[in-house]
């Protein structure tokens, strides 16, 4: 409400001249500190300038140092010697990129230290936001005199800056209400006259709003939006008019405000095209960001000529919508603000299509009041939506027979934690250093050094705690006062703002932080416009604070210090009948602390699978552990099918992590096309017992008879989780003997997305029996919801009358299989996932897989043994060695080498080491250790019977090896019957000496591994197998007739590969390791019909 004062003191109101500022001397040698801009886009530059002075009558020598913070994580961190003459003044600058999210606050911490004691500090802080929208820290300005000289003009920008100011009303800056800017022949003028006769210069306009750009500061340009200057007689337009009565139409009748200003009927369509290309043009002209309409307050008039009463509260918000919709056809992020004078048409005006809510308090006297408006905004204009209180400090005060001389500090004080604390802002400070008093803003009073200091320091603390009072891009902040449960037994309290208690204000930030205001009203009355008396302060505050999460830390932080920091205070935990709580103790309160309750966890559970950050197994029906995750690869299309089933519970990945206090789960699927239905069903056992009394079932009444088995007695459960929908809410039942029951602490959550098609949820470690580290195996299935609670069926019945599930984590890796042939078909689940609970993250259980083994298998005399072991899951150990041995001698140990991944599975970790070379019959012993990051080991010696490499000899002669011998149960001292080079113990027709040749088992029969001769592509083909390292001669002789004579047409000696003897004969060896595959081949147009192999020692 813009116009209440009136007189020849206005003409006048701009003549009084102005002294430049002098910054008040603080804390020892640093003066000041303070970012370049108001607010800067993510990504840019921001510029941080601390102000030195030595007071003193000597040189002193320090370092400065300067630390941006994200609340105490150190984010930015700068250092510099420096040495500061006696009575020297200087500035240091440094300069920080800030990082790329937007809407976040710093904190920005000057000290200097000598000897490495801090002996001076400062603070500020830093807003990094793409826009003002979210923290509308909003200032005005009243001054475009012509005589303005440019130096006062800057110094009001950047003071305005310090503050952090980061959106400016230009008060009454226009020509007239209703022609904004003055033109002549085309061009705009210059320098005018206002309505009332003050002189103005657009220059000095453009000036301000070019700095206010250059400090990241937007500006708005003030119009009433029914205001017409018009002229002496009437509007210029009077059936634009509105009207004190039904059927007029006479300017006498037209509504006017100090007889200047006619009122325009605000529902009429001239009206509003008129003044919205005025607005329009001066945006475009002056380079406004946007529009902040005023008016007087509600009123009744009417239409031109008409009995219809002009609807307020109608014609208000949609005069709103449609300036919004004009200013942003002409530029796209115009910003647009309305006063919704004494909030008197808040449910009409807050939703409407302002960048943020603003309103003039009238009527509203008490704190509680203030509280309240803010409320009733933020309910109407929706959570997020920021709310601006335009509240003049000592109104009536000033107003009285004798106005005082400076603005009451405490006053003031008191107010801006209570507008802070419930997650508003408040219009205040405008031309450089003056404070509002009144509506009409020309009217302004001084304030004490004191008062200016404390402006600063509180600025630059909602700033920095901008994320925890009013908004943040994370899940938002919401009041929490009313649900709060706060108790003191050394201090009384309230909720309502009452005189000599301490005023509790809750802000949740859900999932994260609980923000706690407590605002000192001891020796104070309850209300916030009058002068007041500073608080009593009070001291040793014991709380008791119940919370809905696991508290982490409690940090407590003021602007009452002139730094804002944050300190982290000793705490209790407890648990009664009202749930878990923290006790703790506040040292001090002067005017307003605020407490911090981190309740954050790595893993958020919210439905947005961003913060899982481990890789995902190649193959499907993988699994591994990274990033300190479990993680399963799901396969997608691979459920059972029944009715009902959709691809809401198509498990695709499973995670599991782990922090303090939680166990956090991810289970995504094919499509979440409705949050309601998917559900699923976790076995967690905790000791891995075979004979295990746990729970040998997973899911609720998953099957008409009850539920599925677990398939193995080490999966038995001692915890069974149910995670479904009841009443269109994700819920989390547990079971552990008895009946479902809410997990006990009180803190679980689960978060169900369909825009990520996934299921989040955690829960307390020690809710889930797991009190240390602990291995774990989770067993998984997912089902559909019924609707139904758990222990009433919670789960879809399938028609087929066996189990409900329909799909289970685990598989045979790469193998894309159905869950019913996979493992449901039995109506038991035997897939299940093993690893380690620790304190602050999921480990892997080691497992060696397969065997030990070495290279080559049969090792030549003098050649290198290599020993190599694979390890399951990948980088599940830290390190491995081998133990090994010669000859029955003393034990040695070797580091080995992590030799990548294994080309097998890509699951496993290969191990490889080199332990020498060594004699014909040498006989070397051999095991594995590896370690896991904690430092656990797991030893693989073959069961208790170490791993042996032969080198190979012939100790019987038999043209057999010794250590192919021992590997295959015959004798290495005999070569008679079955154990010589022509004996077949296993009756295949095979001898030993061909089965060592082609690769064979002489225990195992199996014919096959003989050559096979065939014709392709017109050639005769022989093809079989061989052992290169069996330290045989292998020919391939072809003839004409078998009685024939017989030409050797290609040959391997020992290791070396078969090779071509003569004209049109192609030999190809092909394969790694102990066999190789052999081609031999000639033409059919030869006159050679039959091939042979011959094998000799």
């Amino acid at each position: 409400m813009a116009r209440l004062t009136i007189g020849k003191w206005l003409r006048h109101a701009f003549a009084v001249t102005v002294a430049l500022f002098m910054n008040v001397a603080l804390h020892g040698q640093i003066a000041d500190v303070f970012p370049d801009k108001a607010r800067y886009q993510p990504g840019t530059d921001a510029h941080i300038y601390v102000e030195l002075k030595n007071g003193g009558g000597a040189p002193v020598s320090g370092k400065l140092r300067v630390n941006v913070r994200s609340l105490t994580e150190v984010v930015a961190e700068f250092s510099r010697a420096v040495t500061l003459s006696a009575g020297e003044t200087r500035g240091e600058g440094f300069t920080w990129t800030t990082r790329g999210d937007h809407y976040r606050g710093y904190g920005v911490d000057a000290d200097f230290l000598v000897g490495g004691n801090t002996v001076s500090s400062r603070s500020s802080a830093i807003d990094v936001s793409q826009d003002f929208i979210p923290f509308p820290r909003y200032g005005y300005y009243t001054d475009f005199h012509p005589g303005q000289p440019f130096e006062r003009l800057d110094w009001e920008v950047d003071n305005l800056c310090k503050h952090h100011v980061n959106v400016i009303q230009y008060y009454d800056w226009m020509w007239t209400h209703d022609r904004l800017i003055p033109y002549e022949n085309g061009e705009p003028v210059e320098q005018y006259e206002d309505f009332f006769g003050s002189g103005k210069t657009l220059g000095n306009i453009r000036r301000k709003i070019q700095r206010g750009h250059d400090r990241g500061m937007e500006a708005m340009a003030y119009s009433l939006l029914y205001g017409d200057s018009g002229n002496d007689a009437g509007p210029e337009r009077i059936e634009w008019a509105s009207f004190t009565g039904p059927w007029k139409t006479q300017a006498a009748d037209v509504r006017n405000h100090i007889g200047r200003i006619w009122v325009m009927d605000v529902s009429n369509e001239g009206w509003q095209s008129h003044i919205f290309s005025e607005f329009k043009n001066a945006m475009a002209e002056l380079d406004f960001d946007g529009i902040h309409l005023d008016n007087l307050g509600g009123a009744s008039s009417y239409q031109y000529n008409s009995a219809n009463v002009i609807p307020e509260d109608i014609a208000f918000p949609s005069f709103i919508n449609d300036c919004k919709g004009e200013l942003r056809a002409q530029r796209p992020f115009a910003k647009l603000a309305h006063n919704d004078v004494a909030g008197g048409y808040l449910g009409a005006v807050a939703p409407a299509r302002t960048d943020f809510y603003y309103a003039e308090v009238w009527g509203r006297e008490r704190f509680i009041d203030i509280r309240n408006l803010i409320l009733d905004a933020k309910a109407a204009g929706g959570r997020d939506k920021a709310v601006v209180l335009a509240a003049y400090m000592n109104y009536h005060e000033f107003l009285g027979e004798n106005p005082p001389e400076w603005i009451n500090e405490a006053s003031v004080r008191l107010m801006n934690a209570c507008v802070a604390a419930n997650g508003a802002f408040h219009l205040e400070l405008g031309d450089g250093d003056r404070m509002l008093t009144n509506e009409f803003f020309p009217i302004h009073r001084p304030m004490h050094d004191s008062l200016k200091r404390a402006m600063r320091d509180h600025y630059s603390f909602i700033v920095r705690y901008e994320n925890f009072l009013f908004f943040n891009n994370q899940g938002g902040v919401r009041d929490g006062t009313d649900e709060m449960r706060i108790s003191s037994n050394t201090h009384s309290l309230s909720k309502d703002g009452s005189a000599g208690k301490i005023w509790t204000v809750a802000r949740i930030w859900d999932g994260e932080y609980d923000s706690v205001s407590l605002i000192n009203l001891h020796g104070t009355d309850d209300q916030w416009r009058n002068v007041s008396a500073n608080p009593e302060p009070q001291s040793e505050i014991h709380l008791k604070y119940y919370m809905d999460r696991k508290c982490r830390r409690v940090l407590v932080a003021t602007p009452d210090d002139g730094l804002g920091r944050p300190h982290e205070l000793p705490f209790s935990e407890g648990r009664d009948d009202g749930g878990y709580f923290v006790e703790l103790t506040v040292p001090s309160l002067q005017w307003w602390d605020l407490l911090i309750f981190d309740k954050t966890a790595r893993i958020k559970t919210d439905g947005w699978p961003g913060d899982w950050q481990g890789e995902v197994p190649a193959a499907i029906h993988g699994m591994a552990v990274n990033a300190g995750e479990f993680i399963y690869r799901g396969d997608s299309g691979d459920t059972r099918s029944f009715t009902g089933v959709t691809t809401d519970s198509d498990i695709t990945e499973v995670r599991v992590t782990a922090d303090e206090t939680y166990l956090h789960f991810l289970i995504r699927m094919r499509d979440i096309a409705d949050e309601s239905i998917p559900a699923v069903g976790m076995a967690v056992d905790t000791d891995q017992d075979p004979h295990d009394t746990g729970h040998i079932w997973i899911g609720d009444a998953s099957t008409p008879e009850g539920s599925i088995l677990l398939a193995d007695p080490v999966q038995y459960a001692e915890r069974q989780v149910m995670i479904y929908s009841e009443g269109g809410r994700p819920r989390i039942k547990l079971w552990d003997g008895a009946e479902w029951y809410d997990p006990p602490s009180g803190v679980a959550a689960v978060s169900v997305s369909s825009e990520y098609d996934c299921i989040e949820a955690s829960i307390a470690k020690t809710d889930l029996g797991i009190f240390a580290s602990r291995q774990v195996k989770l067993t998984l299935a997912s089902f559909r919801s019924s609707g139904n609670a758990a222990g009433n069926d919670a789960t879809f019945d399938s028609d087929h009358h066996n189990n409900d599930a329909i799909d289970v984590m685990g598989g045979s890796a790469g193998v894309s299989e159905d869950s019913w042939e996979r493992d449901l078909s039995d109506n038991a689940i035997g897939h299940h996932a093993t690893f380690l609970v620790d304190s602050d993250r999921v480990r892997p259980v080691l497992v060696f897989t397969g065997h030990g083994r070495h290279t080559p298998a049969i090792p030549a005399a003098l050649s290198t043994v290599m020993v190599e072991v694979e390890t399951f899951p990948r980088e599940a150990a830290g390190s491995a060695s081998v133990g090994w041995r010669l000859n029955g001698g003393n034990w040695q140990e070797l580091p080995m080498n992590h030799a990548g991944e294994s080309t097998e599975n890509g699951l496993n970790d290969l191990w490889r080491c080199a332990i020498g070379t060594f004699q014909p019959g040498d006989i070397v012993e051999y095991h594995f250790r590896s370690v896991m990051p904690d430092g656990t080991s797991m030893l693989d010696d073959n069961g208790g019977v170490n791993y042996r490499a032969v080198i190979p000899a012939d100790g019987d002669e038999d043209g057999l090896p010794d250590a192919w011998e021992l590997l295959h149960g015959l004798s290495i001292s005999s070569a008679a019957g079955d154990h010589g080079a022509m004996g077949d113990p296993d009756r295949d027709g095979v001898v030993n000496l061909l089965e060592l040749a082609f690769g064979g088992d002489p225990g195992t029969p199996d014919a096959g591994i003989l050559p096979r001769a065939e014709m392709i592509d017109d050639r005769f083909k022989i093809m079989f197998n061989r052992d290169p390292t069996a330290g045989l001669t292998v020919t391939v002789q072809a003839a004409d007739q078998p009685d024939g004579v017989w030409q050797s047409i290609a040959r391997g000696v020992d290791a070396e590969p078969v090779e071509a003897i003569g004209e049109d004969v192609k030999a190809v060896e092909g394969g790694s390791g102990s066999y190789r595959e052999v081609e031999v081949s000639v033409p059919a147009g030869k006159q050679r019909a039959f091939m042979r192999v011959k094998v000799e020692p």
